[in-house]
């Protein structure tokens, strides 16, 4: 039988008015009094039909007593559709309680709670991926770029930034996005509590479901979504369970889609696309973490969480630091003295780390336990590392070294393979791998941890690694990466580490994590050197770049110049190798070009001899060209007029007047007579393209004989294609070998000296000279 309601004329609305008045009592403190939510309460005080229990609530708490004369006359018939929005609104204060008494508080990484309704993230809007990306997630790694790209890897471009309330309330259906940490499932319950409180669909009923905790029931039996959705609403009924959902009023808050097993998965989100395109009218709101799945919800927008803004992240470390102290004061003042540090100059890294609710945690929790906050990456995840792999806080089957030794292992072979991202199957692989390594042959199975328990540790539980996409891996954040690289290299090292992973080394991309590495040693040396003996390696067995560098070391040696040796070798070497390895520069150029750009242009690699010798630095640096030696500066422009069309030379020798360069008195008169065997370019046009194209070759020729003749330099030397990748990868090991030197200051005295001074030598001249001073020692 359907349920009777009551309406108030204005005679009794005024009496509670009144005794709300009298008793200086506000709605909201009728509200808890009553139990009985703002919408009851709004309805009963404009005149609205509500029903006898909540009428009678109102009055017992206001102490009033239900008199004939209050005017509160029963409906006479039922209304089917106040009756229903009397169950919407009595299933919604049950869900509300429940919703409450669940999730009103979240807890933080130090174990304290925060009220859920402190926490708000924004959102953005991003551009849907294409069907074949969602279709096959391994279409991400094709033209990606993981370096620069590595936060977007399954994501779309970002679109208009919004609050989270706003975006979900202009959205009837969404599916947030975000890495794991950046606060999606504390969002959904935030948007839980937010329903309740009537801050987003006032008149809904909320349901949060985290849908990881239904596997087992899914994997049992082909259950229906609607039967779990029935039991949130707390009905015995299923046509009431129909007729609420099909009235539109329901905010669905499904939690963790792609954390579900594959074949609950399937099921679970075939039955969510179902029903909202069956209840259609309600508003449906999951989580996952990446765009690319094999799964599509075609009616829904993607919204992503962003990173936390200023206010968000000094508000959530107010949040953090008055849920240790009693006194609101005390907190603020602590969060207050975290905030001033974050904002330090030196700690300009960490601040820029400090924007997910995960990192920021881990600012926090640092800056609390430890009372300072680092100033670099490896010290802070080292700090924040030690917290979270607390012995005590870790199942006492396994030991925390365990996880410490595992993820520099991965760390580590990740390396070797170039790799960022890696398939769940190299994970498996290499952890497996670990495990073996780490445990006897002979220990029974059970005692060894199992691949997968691992993982989940690490995943679920940490954080420190994510499956970005269906089946591929990463760590939490790039950073987090390079740190345990860092300490494989540092708690490793070896010689065969060095040799092994020297090829990945020479990737710039790599480069940084390598200073990291080196910086945080107590004793460089020995990588350093072992780095230079593999760097000379890469070249000593092939004769021709051998005589390159033999030819490099005699030019340096005969100019005179007030640079460093080494830097005028690395000049010299740059001078002939740039228009082999940039064929860029190859291309003719008027006169007055080429200088230009041997001056300014980078596609001139100067910056190994620019780093050994600050003088030649500063040079380059402002463009000074009158201020450089004069045989670097004839040189540098002799070698500029071998890519400049022929008719220059007159140019050239212009130039050469005007900063009173000294020639030789035989060059110059050799430089004269090839101009005078040019045909005058402006006058005639067409004889004298007749003359170049039929003389041009052997001219040209000549002139190279001719420069090379008198200072040495202009050689074509005809390098094959694996002759320019090695010097390529040569030249790159010497430039950081050289960054080593400028950035690590426990580099010693003596082996600074060493690396300097055979630094581009012939792998003869660096043996002749090893073993000179092995004599001298002896």
């Amino acid at each position: 039988m359907a349920s009777r309601s009551f309406q108030a004329h204005q005679q009794a609305i005024r009496k509670v008015k009144q005794a709300l008045a009298r008793d200086t009592l506000q709605q909201k403190i009728l509200e808890k009094l009553t139990g009985l939510s703002p919408q009851i309460i709004s309805r009963f005080l404009t005149g609205k039909p509500i029903d006898r229990e909540a009428l009678e609530s109102i009055y017992s708490a206001l102490g009033l007593a239900l008199e004939e004369n209050d005017g509160l006359i029963e409906n006479g018939e039922p209304d089917l559709d106040r009756e229903l929005s009397v169950l919407i609104e009595q299933v919604r204060q049950h869900c509300c309680r429940k919703i409450k008494r669940r999730h009103s508080q979240v807890t933080l990484l130090n174990q304290q709670q925060v009220e859920v309704s402190q926490l708000c993230v924004d959102l953005c809007t991003v551009e849907r991926l294409s069907r074949e990306t969602c279709i096959s997630p391994a279409n991400l790694l094709q033209d990606f770029k993981p370096q620069q790209d590595f936060e977007r890897f399954g994501l779309g471009e970002p679109q208009q930034r919004l609050s989270g309330l706003q975006a979900i309330a202009r959205s009837p259906k969404s599916i947030v996005i975000g890495k794991p940490g950046t606060g999606k499932s504390t969002f959904l319950k935030h948007l839980a509590i937010a329903c309740c409180n009537g801050q987003l669909h006032s008149d809904y009923i909320p349901i949060l479901l985290e849908l990881k905790e239904l596997t087992p029931l899914v994997t049992r039996r082909n259950a229906l979504l609607k039967e779990y959705i029935h039991l949130e609403l707390g009905l015995i009924d299923p046509l009431q369970t129909e007729n609420i959902l099909n009235s539109g009023k329901v905010l669905l808050l499904f939690d963790g889609l792609d954390e579900m097993p594959e074949t609950a998965r399937r099921n679970v989100q075939y039955q969510i696309r179902n029903f909202s395109q069956q209840y259609y009218k309600n508003s449906i709101v999951l989580t996952c973490r990446t765009q690319a799945t094999e799964y599509t919800f075609p009616n829904f927008e993607y919204v992503e969480v962003v990173n936390l803004s200023s206010a968000q992240v000094e508000q959530f470390a107010k949040n953090w630091f008055c849920a240790l102290t009693e006194k609101p004061h005390h907190g603020n003042i602590l969060a207050k003295q975290f905030i001033g540090k974050l904002r330090f100059r030196e700690n300009q890294q960490i601040a820029k780390l400090a924007v997910t609710p995960i990192l920021l945690s881990f600012a926090c929790w640092v800056f609390q336990t430890f009372k300072y906050l680092p100033s670099c990456h490896f010290d802070f995840y080292e700090q924040s590392i030690k917290l979270l792999l607390d012995p005590k806080d870790i199942d006492s089957s396994l030991d925390p070294q365990l996880f410490h030794e595992l993820l520099n292992y991965i760390a580590t072979k990740s390396f070797e393979r170039e790799e960022l991202f890696f398939e769940e199957k190299t994970l498996q692989k290499d952890i497996t791998d670990y495990l073996n390594r780490r445990y006897p042959s002979d220990l029974n199975a059970q005692d060894k941890p199992e691949y997968k328990a691992i993982l989940e540790i690490l995943e679920e539980q940490y954080g420190l690694l994510l499956e970005r996409a269906p089946g591929i891996y990463s760590f939490a954040h790039l950073t987090l990466h390079e740190y345990f690289l860092t300490k494989a290299i540092l708690d490793r090292f070896s010689p065969q580490f060095s040799d092994r992973s020297f090829s990945s080394l020479m990737q710039k991309s790599w480069q940084e994590i390598f200073f990291l590495a080196a910086e945080r040693m107590n004793n460089p040396d020995d990588l350093l050197l072992q780095i230079k003996q593999k760097t000379d390696t890469i070249i000593a067995t092939n004769q021709k770049l051998q005589i390159f560098m033999a030819w490099v070391t005699q030019k340096a040696s005969l100019v005179q110049v007030s640079y460093k040796q080494a830097a005028v070798r690395a000049f010299y070497f740059s001078l002939a190798v740039d228009r082999i390895l940039e064929p860029k520069l190859a291309r003719s150029l008027d006169f007055s070009h080429a200088v230009d750009r041997a001056l300014k242009s980078s596609l001139h690699d100067r910056s190994l001899a620019c780093h050994l010798d600050e003088n030649l630095n500063r040079v380059f640096k402002y463009n000074s060209i009158r201020k450089l030696d004069y045989e670097f500066l004839l040189d540098l422009i002799l070698d500029c007029l071998l890519v400049t069309f022929a008719y220059d030379l007159g140019l050239f020798l212009t130039f050469v007047d005007n900063l009173h360069i000294q020639l030789e008195h035989e060059l110059k008169q050799s430089l004269k007579r090839f101009k005078s065997q040019l045909p005058d370019a402006e006058g005639d046009k067409s004889t004298y393209q007749k003359w170049w194209k039929s003389n041009s070759e052997i001219w040209t020729q000549n002139l190279r004989l001719t420069i090379i003749a008198y200072r040495n330099i202009g050689y074509d030397w005809q390098f094959k294609t694996q002759e320019k990748e090695l010097l390529k990868q040569y030249y790159d090991a010497n430039k950081l070998l050289v960054e080593c030197l400028k950035r690590i200051s426990r580099v010693s005295g003596d082996v600074r000296q060493e690396i300097e001074s055979t630094l581009l030598l012939p792998i003869a001249e660096i043996e002749k000279r090893r073993k000179n001073n092995y004599q001298k020692v002896s």
